[in-house]
């Protein structure tokens, strides 16, 4: 975990640089390519772009970066001592519901490097739900929506930790965390 104050900073500004660069590589994307191709197109191109950009201050992204257990983030973010998990899911995935406090917070915020901090990731492309939501509501009519919905599968007391980005791949806008 984070020993001293100056950790905590670092870590805390990592965690902001890479929501940060997720953030601005979604909106940059999204105005420059309408067309998004496949999912694994997209997570290329996120993570090429991403490794780019984190580079030129000291920060690297890995594709499926090793956590405890032999479990896989889809990307690690890593400026050592430190890491951050990005985890992503499109809303179709069976996953989707869980994913945050099962899968980030369980398995890769729990890492004594990462600090509790994390990414998720959320592509909304026709509003078709693999599972419904856990809290039995009916599925979300917006990408809004799901996003309040998401970060609401955030526990209070990690919601300064945890980023939740939701992108509206039929249209060219992110949805901001709230």
């Amino acid at each position: 975990g984070v020993n001293n104050e100056r950790e905590l900073v670092q870590i805390t500004h990592m965690h902001s640089v890479a929501s940060w660069s997720v953030d601005g590589w979604i909106k940059n994307h999204h105005v420059a390519n309408k067309e998004w191709g496949t999912s694994r197109r997209k997570f290329h191109a996120l993570l090429s772009d991403l490794k780019r950009q984190l580079a030129s201050i000291g920060i690297t992204a890995e594709p499926e970066g090793r956590y405890a257990d032999q479990k896989r983030a889809d990307i690690k973010v890593l400026f050592p001592p430190h890491n951050i998990a990005v985890e992503i899911k499109r809303e179709s995935h069976r996953d989707l519901w869980t994913a945050i406090p099962k899968q980030l917070i369980a398995k890769y915020t729990r890492e004594q490097a990462s600090d509790g901090h994390g990414i998720f990731l959320a592509f909304w492309f026709t509003g078709n739900f693999g599972a419904s939501p856990t809290e039995g509501l009916d599925p979300p009519q917006t990408p809004q929506e799901l996003q309040s919905r998401l970060t609401a599968t955030v526990p209070e007391a990690l919601r300064h930790k945890i980023a939740v980005l939701v992108v509206d791949s039929l249209l060219p806008r992110l949805l901001h965390p709230q």
